[in-house]
């Protein structure tokens, strides 16, 4: 447009100096003031897009900021910009006005027009508010205030004038400039102030965002605190659950539902392993008999292993009593009188050796050996050294003592009672008064205090490090405190939500585990506080902007919590209550963040700073790019493809968090104790403590002839082995001689030898006594011998009315034969299970549950953002950029190794629930000019956020952590970017 026309079209002010500036240049005539912005042209379109060339080189000079210069064609054009232009022009004081003024314009000034930068009067006036809803008024640090510096739509104007005389503005747009008073004058004015990109001036009082309410503030930390002590109340109320045992699944099969029921309360989660070394091998001794001792009296122990004879004269009375009752050698031949003799003559060489004391004392009463034979059973049999009344390794590396204890009572996976034993353990170990010497200590319970504290610190170190980026994240991006307070709001009360549904599906106390988790995925209401106030608009109050943002934020809280739903099918009761702790949390945030947030802060002025150029420019290059969301899924496909899918976890020890250095001592020192091989396991019952015991015996006569050196197996520990049935101890009590036949098969005996006729009296009443007694029962043998008790309670026990054995191989070489000789016998209350194999069975079943869960879940997600988009096509565009990251996902979890596990499932089903926030709020921006930019702002600190916390557990050490943060990080990543992709450009909407 030629100059000349672009002056026409400009509304103009009369100025005394002979410049005149004007859009097409500068002319020597009487000066005219070209008025910047269409408030000074008036309030037609036409004015306004005559205007708008020469406006722009002045709107670029002093980067005026974008709300100020939207001309009338603007669909979101403000009135407080028009005002603004209008109160700055008639609030400058008449010409002529206060002359004693300095003129500071000129050549020979400081190049700015003392008429522009006029003093505020004494007394100026106030324009009413007329911004939006929200808006405070014009206060002295408010742009439009009347007394304010000279800035907004004058601002351009110190540049162009430079050379002019000085003057001031006189009211009206089009009065002229009056000679200005002189530099060196008293009251120089004040150099001019610019807003930040907050609309803030320089020295306004930033400590608190809601400047008008300080209440506000108040408010807050109210809600917090009061957050905080329901959320004690709780916690010390119901508390949480740590026994892993009710976390685990009920099994599907027989050989899975007796696996678990050993995880929660079988024989091998009570044991605890331990080595001594460090001095020579007599300290090594004393300190291991001075400990075990102080394990018996600690109480917390069912049975002590350390080499030496434990038991009490009580408990040698009643063995003995029962002896023809328990012992295998019961039988008829064996008292016949060419037998009698045999034991006679043995007994006789005895007395001449050094065990005579122990002959003399029971050889008398059991010539037959009974008795000694079962002692050696029960208590002398091991495949340790023992030294010094203590075991010691054998082999060739450094002297070690060793020691076996089992927790009392059916401990189990209870953390509590697993802790408290091992500090018994330290506390024994400690006053035997060690030295030098160390204690190695091991087991399941060790293993449990082992993961538990390299989770601990994991998680110590990451929500330290997580808690510093997000805090100085968020301050660099919205600077605001008062924003970590409104994060803190919907994410304490979704968590005190969470937890009290989960109390109530659970009818007690939620687990530890499905809590922690749940947590972590509660982490996506984080997001919902920073959207609201991203996308606030500015002058718009909180509840406004709530109102506004509710019904995308409703359908995206909703989606996610219908996807989290997917595990409450899966049958997991870990993963139902994780299901229902973030779902009922996720819909609390939200509510939260819609109708209380508002009520807490309701003028908060908490605007995001404008994103870094080279980044802003990045996304809107981004933005539209179809094709290359295509490329990216389709190269996740390839990748998938090529690498034969996603691969399942089978082996559930590579999720342990316990350091290779523990399962190698652990490993070791089973080796050195003899320790049964917990990887087959024969399960006898259920049933009655008769029937058990019976099918027990029947196991044990098919393995006999496995047994031995060169057999499939070393030895096979039975409950029969310690309490025959009841039927097998009537037939020894059967087999005992009347009294006339054993007095004469032992005066045919004792003929020739050197015995007193009535050396054997004691003899013959014991066998009179034993056929007058009941058959022996794990109650009487608890009652009369508790050291015996213990050593048959792993191996059979009673819960609920019925009773449960267990067979314990050692020394397996051949697990074929073993499982054709179980296999031949066709009794369906013996069974074999391979632990590995069930284990990972169990594994493969539940997350095959889990992942059909999802995908129904899914479905259902689906089809509620088809209801709440207006039909299944929005639904599906909103839906495609979380199948998307979900393909990326998985496709990166394959290249970096990394096997599914339903830990990594449940990390999906998160990244589905933030990937929904970023795809609806992309998607459906209203205005694509202005707020489709705040959205993608708003969207990007939202997914930095949780890079910020999820990002750092990739670098754990504890697998299911990492494996986590992996699958979350990259899930955010590649949703994030996809979503912008698939974004509509700015100028095609």
């Amino acid at each position: 447009m030629p100059s000349g026309s672009r002056r026409s079209a400009a509304s103009t002010l009369t100025i005394g100096s002979t410049s005149t500036i004007s859009g097409g240049g500068t002319r020597h005539e009487p000066a005219r003031l070209l008025v910047a912005g269409p408030a000074a042209l008036g309030t037609g379109t036409g004015a306004a897009a005559g205007f708008r060339g020469a406006d722009a080189p002045l709107r670029r000079a002093a980067r005026i900021p974008r709300h100020l210069h939207r001309g009338e064609g603007d669909p979101r054009a403000r009135p407080a910009a028009a005002e603004h232009r209008a109160a700055r022009l008639a609030g400058a004081r008449p010409a002529g006005e206060a002359d004693h003024q300095p003129d500071r314009g000129g050549v020979a000034g400081r190049g700015r027009p003392a008429g522009l930068c006029a003093p505020r009067p004494r007394h100026p006036p106030r324009i009413q508010p007329g911004g939006p809803a929200g808006d405070a008024g014009t206060g002295r640090g408010d742009p439009r205030h009347l007394g304010g510096r000279c800035c907004g739509a004058a601002a351009p104007l110190r540049g162009r004038l430079r050379g002019c005389g000085g003057g001031r503005l006189a009211h009206g747009p089009r009065a002229a400039l009056a000679p200005g008073p002189r530099r060196g004058a008293a009251h120089p004015p004040r150099r001019p102030r610019r807003p930040d990109a907050r609309g803030r001036y320089r020295g306004q009082w930033r400590g608190h965002p809601d400047a008008d309410h300080p209440p506000a503030l108040r408010r807050l930390l109210l809600a917090l605190a009061a957050l905080a002590g329901l959320g004690a109340a709780l916690g010390l109320g119901i508390g949480l659950r740590t026994d892993l045992a009710d976390f685990l699944p009920a099994g599907r099969t027989p050989a899975s539902a007796f696996l678990v029921r050993e995880l929660q309360s079988g024989a091998a989660t009570t044991l605890l392993l331990a080595g001594i070394e460090g001095a020579p091998p007599a300290e090594l001794a004393r300190i291991s008999r001075e400990t075990a001792a102080g394990l018996r009296a600690s109480g917390r122990f069912d049975f002590i292993g350390d080499g030496t004879l434990s038991l009490s004269e009580a408990e040698q009375a009643f063995l003995f009593r029962y002896r023809y009752l328990l012992s295998p050698e019961t039988r008829p031949e064996a008292f016949t009188a060419a037998a009698l003799r045999e034991r006679l003559q043995a007994l006789l060489d005895g007395l001449r050796s050094a065990a005579s004391p122990l002959l003399t004392r029971f050889g008398f009463a059991d010539p037959t050996g009974a008795f000694l034979g079962l002692a050696r059973e029960f208590l002398g049999e091991t495949r340790v050294e023992t030294r010094d009344g203590a075991w010691l390794a054998a082999g060739k590396g450094p002297p070690r003592a060793l020691l076996l204890a089992r927790i009392a009572g059916s401990g189990g996976l209870d953390a509590a009672s697993q802790q408290a034993a091992i500090a018994a353990f330290r506390a024994a170990y400690d006053a035997a008064r060690p030295g030098p010497a160390r204690l190695l200590l091991s087991g399941p319970g060790v293993f449990g205090a082992e993961a538990a504290r390299a989770i601990r610190g994991d998680v110590e170190l990451i929500s330290l490090a997580s808690l510093g980026l997000l805090g100085g994240f968020l301050w660099w991006r919205y600077r605001s405190l008062l924003l970590l307070g409104l994060v803190a709001v919907p994410l304490g009360a979704g968590t005190l939500a969470g937890f009290a549904a989960t109390a109530l599906v659970a009818g007690g106390a939620p687990h530890g585990i499905a809590f922690g988790f749940g947590m972590t995925m509660l982490g996506v209401t984080v997001d919902y506080p920073i959207l609201l106030v991203s996308l606030r608009r500015p002058g718009e109050a909180l509840a406004d902007a709530a109102a506004r943002i509710w019904p995308t934020l409703r359908l995206a809280a909703a989606a996610a919590a219908t996807g989290l739903a997917a595990m409450l099918g899966s049958g997991f009761p870990g993963l139902v209550q994780l299901g229902v702790f973030a779902g009922s949390g996720l819909l609390t945030a939200a509510s939260v963040t819609r109708w209380v947030l508002p009520a807490l802060v309701p003028r908060a002025r908490i605007a995001p700073q404008p994103m870094p150029r080279p980044v802003a420019a990045a996304l809107r290059a981004l933005r539209g790019r179809r094709r290359l969301a295509f490329g990216l899924v389709v190269v996740a496909l390839l990748v998938l493809a090529a690498s034969g899918g996603p691969r399942w976890q089978r082996d559930i020890a590579a999720l342990s968090p316990v350091p290779a250095a523990a399962q190698a001592l652990d490993a070791e020192l089973r080796r050195q104790l003899g320790a049964p091989d917990v990887r087959l396991i024969i399960a006898v019952g259920p049933g009655t403590e008769a029937a058990v015991l019976a099918a027990s015996e029947r196991l044990g006569a098919a393995i006999r002839p496995l047994l031995g050196p060169e057999g499939a197996l070393e030895a096979l520990d039975l409950p029969s082995r310690w309490l025959p049935g009841p039927a097998t101890q009537e037939a020894r009590r059967a087999a005992l001689p009347g009294a006339d036949a054993a007095e004469a098969a032992l005066r045919e005996a004792i003929q020739g030898l050197p015995f007193r006729p009535g050396a054997f009296a004691p003899f013959l009443a014991a066998l009179a006594e034993s056929r007058a007694l009941p058959p022996l029962t794990t109650a009487g043998l608890a009652q009369e011998a508790p050291t015996l008790a213990a050593r048959l309670s792993p191996l059979l026990t009673r819960r609920d009315g019925t009773v449960r054995g267990v067979a314990l191989a050692q020394g397996v070489r051949d697990p074929a034969a073993l499982a054709a000789a179980v296999a031949a016998l066709g009794d369906p209350a013996i069974l074999l299970v391979d632990v590995k194999a069930e284990t990972e069975g169990l594994l493969t079943d539940y997350g095959r549950a889990t992942l059909l869960w999802a995908l129904a879940g899914g479905g259902v997600a689906l089809g509620l953002l088809a209801l709440g988009l207006g039909g299944p096509g929005a639904a599906l565009r909103v839906a495609a950029p979380i199948g998307g990251a979900l393909l990326v996902t998985l496709a990166a979890l394959a290249v970096l190794g990394e096997a599914l596990t339903l830990f990594h499932l449940a990390s999906l089903l998160l990244l589905a629930g933030l990937a929904i926030d970023y795809s609806l709020f992309l998607a459906r921006a209203p205005d694509p000019f202005s707020d489709a930019e705040v959205a993608l702002g708003a969207v990007l600190n939202c997914a930095a956020c949780t890079l910020l916390t999820f990002g750092l557990l990739s670098l754990c050490g504890t697998p299911v952590l990492r494996g986590i943060g992996l699958t979350v990080s990259c899930g955010v990543a590649s949703a994030f970017l996809l979503a912008c992709m698939l974004a509509p450009r700015l100028a095609d909407a």
